[in-house]
């Protein structure tokens, strides 16, 4: 399936709007998609989501296909620039990584909301092998081998996730976020980043 890896600044700074990521989910997730079926999917009006659309189109990340005679008013469908868009490469460009933090908070806010929602979904499963409801975090210290291993289970669930399912059942919500923590030291400060084989900062200047 072809992939399109967002890089671009200002891409990442459309998609900061909890909104904009929703349509992108959705049309990710059922493909074209008219302005009314998309609202409806997602408990908006119509015409709150044209601005939305139009700023998607003037990005790049969202195209209009050509009208399509059929019953009635003839409707624009709009779908996704590529079947999946993927933005995990993108904070290796140091102009990213504000607009990415941002990106992260709506997508938590959305996943949140997501999680409250589906208490109330007829399929909802929280046991055994159809289990679609689950929370974790967890804050901890791994080796490298560890971290490696989990890493392979990562893109292994991000690679069956995103492949298309010939036996597609009801939506599901995904989040998954990975972070790094910076340690304090006793005093409360963060301790400072050093490079291999170099020892932080002491504050205290040595003379020559």
């Amino acid at each position: 399936m072809k992939i399109y890896w967002i890089q671009r600044r200002d891409q990442i700074e459309a998609l900061c709007s909890p909104i904009r990521q929703d349509i992108a989910d959705r049309l990710g997730a059922v493909g074209p998609c008219t302005v009314a079926l998309l609202a409806a999917a997602l408990g908006y009006r119509p015409t709150a989501l044209y601005q939305h659309l139009t700023a998607l189109r003037r990005v790049g990340l969202v195209q209009a296909l050509p009208r399509a005679v059929a019953r009635g008013r003839p409707a624009t469908q709009y779908r996704l620039v590529a079947p999946l868009i993927r933005w995990a490469r993108a904070p290796r460009l140091e102009g990213n990584r504000k607009p990415m933090a941002r990106v992260a908070k709506g997508l938590a806010a959305r996943a949140a909301r997501d999680y409250a929602l589906g208490f109330d979904a007829v399929h909802w499963a929280i046991e055994g092998s159809s289990r679609n409801h689950w929370i974790f975090r967890l804050v901890t210290r791994l080796s490298r081998q560890r971290l490696s291993r989990i890493n392979t289970l990562l893109n292994e669930v991000a690679r069956l996730a995103y492949t298309p399912d010939p036996r597609s059942g009801p939506l599901v919500s995904i989040a998954c976020l990975l972070s790094p923590i910076a340690e304090r030291a006793k005093s409360g400060r963060v301790t400072p980043k050093t490079r291999a084989g170099t020892q932080p900062r002491s504050g205290v200047r040595r003379e020559k």
